[in-house]
């Protein structure tokens, strides 16, 4: 994979502005992202949360992260070129992937105080009528008591 390079990965969690921080990214002229549809992170190297299924570069490789790369130029060192993703953070095994691949690669850790996240988090599950029935504070001490 001559020329292949990524220069830097975000692993902010969620809910710690790492969408707005990757529009901020992308209208810059010397970044390249990958282009996704309807959805702002690749979360490629990462497994889903429920942990039961492959990731992406289980099933695809590099070669197939590079791919979600294709209009970005490798050989212009002038561009910076990297991604953002919220799934990268808890996931000891992308953090290995991560140091294999690209084990100089700069990491953006975006992140937040963690009652502010929740409670944004929350309200996002609120908005979206996903199981959030219980106030904050009655939601927040039963997820403490979940392992």
């Amino acid at each position: 994979m001559k020329n292949f390079r990524i220069d830097f990965i975000g692993i902010g969690a969620p809910k710690c502005a790492t969408t707005w921080l990757t529009y901020c990214l992308d209208e810059h002229p010397q970044i390249c992202l990958p282009k996704l549809n309807k959805v702002n992170e690749l979360n490629y190297f990462s497994r889903s949360r429920a942990g039961n299924t492959k990731s992406e570069y289980e099933e695809n490789g590099i070669f197939g992260y590079k791919k979600a790369f294709y209009p970005c130029n490798f050989s212009n060192t002038n561009k910076k070129i990297g991604e953002m993703s919220t799934h990268y953070m808890p996931d000891m095994q992308t953090a290995k992937i991560i140091k294999k691949n690209f084990p100089k690669v700069k990491l953006i850790a975006s992140i937040r105080n963690p009652v502010d996240r929740s409670y944004s988090d929350y309200l996002m599950h609120k908005h979206f009528g996903l199981a959030e029935k219980d106030s904050f504070i009655t939601a927040f001490n039963k997820r403490k008591k979940d392992p």
